[in-house]
């Protein structure tokens, strides 16, 4: 394709699709007659073709676009639950409940609220794991041992020798 010639609109065709999440196969597959080509054969084509500058710059653009549509359309929905909370939150004729639910609302998306949860044990090196699991072991096995040792004891009391007489 000669440098100045302008991107086709099956190449805008297949840029929209890809961008849109489609993979380059199938892609191509829809804007292009594919239907006797092996899949090898498409697949390679379609990496040809999106490898082409004006078409992976049609795709870049789109993937662009999208973004900022998702990124408005977030915005905009934000805006709206902010302004229904503080609708909420500001309506005399609303209980008490759901006006303290408004506004605990209201400061959660601010982050007026966060849990901190202090843990001591995230900032330990890996020698004193390693010597705190050595230790518990140690611990559990003197524990098994002294259960071990009680239970034969408990046996012996329970079941005393038996004298047997020469008589």
């Amino acid at each position: 394709m000669a440098s100045n010639q302008r991107i086709t609109a099956k190449q805008i065709a297949f840029a929209d699709n890809v961008a849109s999440g489609m993979t380059l196969s199938d892609a191509y597959r829809q804007v292009y007659n594919a239907e006797n080509m092996k899949a090898a054969t498409v697949h390679s084509t379609a990496c040809v073709l999106a490898t082409n500058p004006k078409v992976a710059t049609r795709v870049q653009s789109k993937i662009a676009e999208f973004e900022q549509n998702k990124r408005i359309t977030v915005l905009s929905n934000r805006v709206k639950v902010l302004n229904k909370l503080n609708t909420l939150m500001d309506d005399v004729k609303m209980p008490g409940a759901v006006q303290l639910n408004a506004a605990i609302w209201l400061g959660k998306t601010d982050a007026l609220f966060t849990d901190v949860v202090d843990n001591p044990l995230t900032n330990r090196d890996l020698e004193t794991i390693d010597k705190e699991i050595t230790d518990r072991l140690a611990q559990l096995d003197k524990e098994r041992a002294t259960a071990k040792h009680e239970a034969k004891q408990a046996k012996a009391q329970a079941n005393p020798p038996r004298l047997v007489s020469n008589g």
